[in-house]
């Protein structure tokens, strides 16, 4: 009856009341589209300013966790030849030494030169006295390093890195003045490759090559108010800091700040911060990101609006002559605009959850490089110095930085997954391919394994990324099963779905767990990465499939695709 009541009304309805009513259907739709383009585009740039600040804090502390362990190192290695170069003294004090005694010293004690000077810096005796560098040019004079311990100012320094006067290379080196009776200084020094190799495979600037070669980073820098420290590519064009009153500020102020600004002729996304290691102001960070990708994003949503509006407006008109026929029409475009905005706004959380998620990862390899540093340090005020240990320590920077760097292309490759290949494939032989390797799997602990392959279809899939699913499913039912367990493999067709279920009779799942094994980084495993099975979902989803679980406590857990 209400129905008829509504007809009628609307079959009275004047043209200029419907002229009236389509004018301001179009005029509300252009606004909503217009903000609600704008609420998108403001929710895209907060996700890409939260991702930025947490990647600038990152870099921030895994930098200085580098430069403290380096500095850490050069102690050691200071400390070391300042105890061979006072060793040497010890015996120059009671003995004349001779260049062969000098020999071998260097090789008791694993150093590069040891050498003599003179109170007027001319080298008397050496390890490697040298006589064809005579008529070589030298490079700097070595007074100038020495100086201070040959006019009695200091009695030890420590000259760090320095240039070989004639040969081609750096050499780290310490000087201490010679015994009371004898003027002069004693030198020793080590081959620094194996120092600034290290440095460069392990140092803050390895970490600004790995990021700056990240899809998606313009530019990363490390400037001081004078010049450049580190970058990963020609930065010349960019402003200095005593150029730029944004920067200015920044440097000041220990919170991260972010702008839009032009670099080679594109707009680019820049995140600013300070850079201090132990209290002592190093210089500003500056990471730009590429924002190429979302101005295409921002186009497919100008289209979309468009398209969505010019739609919306024509639903809308056919809606109030035809609504006498069917009021299922607003109700589905009504529906198809919720879905729609509802899958952007998954996304933006989605992507909000995977940024939250890397920052947590990435905190564990910092805090190895932490406590390794702080190890170093330990180690560098004993006596006696553990060069295995050392090495040890510094292939654990190594993998942890690399670690790191992994996280971080592992967050960019989940938020950017592979095209999809779809292939056709039996159910026979596809499920061949996974019995196989599912054998191999189970066979470590004595578990039984069932397949169940009703039909043979064809299906059209992925293949290398859906044996990953079943990798995946398999390994989790592996893991929770005890020797003598059973896991069961079915494939079937029902109401023109393919349905494949992974079940197994383990341990089941906690009613409270359940709802959230599919969050990105959710594990409640002790190795566990928490990307199994959103990685397992998502390439599901891709498929326009759906997974669930069913699970009960000393029972079993049973995963169902269906495709």
């Amino acid at each position: 009856m209400n129905t008829e009541n509504t007809l009628r009304n609307v079959a009275k309805i004047k043209k200029g009341y419907i002229l009236s009513i389509t004018f301001f259907i179009i005029l509300f739709v252009t606004l909503f589209s217009i903000i609600e383009l704008n609420s998108n585009r403001q929710a895209i740039f907060h996700q890409l300013e939260e991702y930025a600040y947490s990647l600038v804090n990152t870099v921030i502390l895994s930098s200085s966790n580098t430069v403290i362990s380096d500095r850490e190192i050069e102690a050691l290695l200071a400390q070391h030849l300042i105890g061979v170069a006072r060793n040497v003294k010890w015996l120059d004090s009671i003995s004349n030494l001779t260049n062969e005694d000098l020999v071998r010293i260097s090789e008791e004690n694993d150093v590069f030169r040891i050498n003599f000077f003179d109170k007027n810096g001319v080298r008397v005796k050496s390890n490697n006295f040298d006589t064809t560098h005579k008529n070589t040019k030298s490079k700097h004079s070595q007074i100038k390093f020495i100086e201070p311990v040959l006019d009695g100012t200091e009695n030890e320094i420590i000259i760090g890195l320095k240039e070989s006067r004639f040969e081609e290379g750096f050499r780290y080196a310490v000087a201490v003045k010679r015994s009371n009776n004898r003027e002069g200084a004693i030198v020793v020094n080590l081959d620094a490759e194996s120092l600034l190799e290290f440095r460069q495979k392990t140092g803050f600037g390895k970490i600004i090559q790995d990021i700056g070669n990240s899809e998606g980073i313009a530019y990363i820098m490390l400037q001081n108010d004078s010049d450049i420290i580190a970058a990963n590519k020609n930065v010349n064009e960019l402003s200095k800091i005593n150029e730029d009153e944004f920067l200015k500020i920044s440097f000041y102020d220990t919170l991260p700040k972010s702008r839009l600004i032009e670099f080679n002729g594109e707009k680019i996304f820049e995140v600013v911060k300070t850079f201090s290691v132990t209290n002592q102001k190093v210089g500003l960070f500056r990471i730009g990101f590429s924002i190429h990708q979302i101005r295409e994003l921002e186009a497919e949503m100008i289209q979309r609006a468009v398209v969505l509006s010019v739609f919306l407006i024509i639903a809308s008109l056919v809606v109030i002559f035809l609504i006498i026929k069917s009021q299922n029409i607003k109700l589905a475009e009504e529906l198809r605009k919720y879905e729609r905005h509802s899958k952007e706004n998954e996304k933006l959380i989605a992507m909000g959850e995977l940024a939250s998620g890397v920052a947590h990862e990435v905190r564990n390899p910092l805090n190895t490089i932490s406590m390794i540093g702080q190890r170093i340090k330990k180690n560098s005020e004993s006596d006696s110095i553990d060069k295995e240990s050392l090495i040890k320590m510094s292939e654990v920077l190594r993998s942890e930085s690399s670690r790191v760097n992994g996280i971080i292309e592992q967050f960019l490759k989940f938020a950017r997954p592979p095209k999809l290949n779809i292939e056709s494939i039996s159910s026979q032989d596809f499920f061949k391919d996974v019995t196989g390797f599912a054998e191999v799997m189970t066979a470590t602990k004595n578990i039984v394994l069932k397949t169940d392959i009703k039909q043979n279809e064809i299906i059209r899939i992925d293949i290398e990324q859906f044996k990953q699913v079943m990798v995946n499913l398999i390994k989790n039912a592996v893991e929770v099963l005890d020797s003598g367990g059973e896991i069961k493999i079915d494939f079937y067709v029902k109401n023109n779905k393919k349905i494949i279920s992974v079940s197994d009779n383990g341990k089941g799942i906690d009613e409270n767990e359940i709802g959230k094994i599919f969050n990105l980084y959710y594990t409640t495993k002790d190795n566990g990465t928490g990307l199994g099975l959103s990685i397992v979902q998502q390439i599901v989803s891709r498929h326009n499939g759906i997974i669930y679980v069913e699970s009960k406590i000393n029972q079993g857990t049973k995963f169902t695709i269906e495709l």
